[in-house]
């Protein structure tokens, strides 16, 4: 298997979609950007759009790192700094790409019941979106771009390195803590729960 591990490039933007979809879907029924974004193809387009965006944040294609087989993208993840390219800037990119205030306030209103009181990462690196295609998957490619992007944010000096997985998926959360992960926390509230499909979020960390 020849594997080719790389930065994610703007016309990487539909795989990027593809895995982003893939990691929000985890175990649970109910996909968090389907609550957020319940029409099919606006939720495809929006995401799309957001990976190559002026305004850096968490969707942004720069900041994944993806295994390429044979010309394909079967896994990924992205990696960033909540001070630089957190949630909190997705809505100016929404704006770049034509939303209206009115827009971005009825998605606020629509992820209301989920959102959790989550502690803002202090001087973390954070990883999200981590997903391998199916087929692809026991053959140590998410464990490999674990791994580099820890690394990445150890070089950039950060000393913790956080992700967060859906609680209840312990397939996912068994593979972060062979990576030297430790959970930390977990962060529920019964109308989550009753939405999503899972309890809440399970914060786990790995120092430097």
């Amino acid at each position: 298997m020849n594997v080719c591990f790389r930065s994610a490039t703007c016309e990487d933007a539909e795989a990027i979609v593809e895995l982003i979809c893939l990691a929000d879907q985890a175990h649970r029924p109910v996909p968090g950007y389907q609550l957020a974004l319940p029409d099919p193809v606006e939720r495809l387009e929006v995401l799309r759009k957001l990976t190559c965006t002026r305004i850096l944040q968490p969707f942004h294609h720069s900041l994944f790192l993806v295994a390429e087989v044979d010309g394909k993208v079967v896994s990924g993840l992205s990696g960033h700094d909540p001070a630089t390219g957190g949630m909190d800037r997705v809505g100016e990119a929404l704006v770049e790409i034509g939303w209206s205030t009115a827009q971005i306030e009825a998605l606020e209103e629509r992820i209301a019941p989920v959102s959790l009181s989550l502690p803002r990462p202090e001087h973390a690196w954070v990883i999200d979106h981590v997903a391998t295609l199916d087929g692809w998957r026991r053959r140590g490619l998410a464990r490999e771009l674990i791994e580099r992007m820890v690394a990445r944010g150890f070089a950039l000096g950060f000393k913790t390195v956080q992700l967060d997985v859906y609680t209840g998926n312990l397939a996912a959360q068994r593979v972060y803590e062979q990576a030297g992960f430790r959970a930390v926390g977990e962060y529920t509230n019964e109308s989550f729960a009753k939405i999503m499909g899972c309890p809440g979020i399970t914060r786990l960390v790995r120092s430097n």
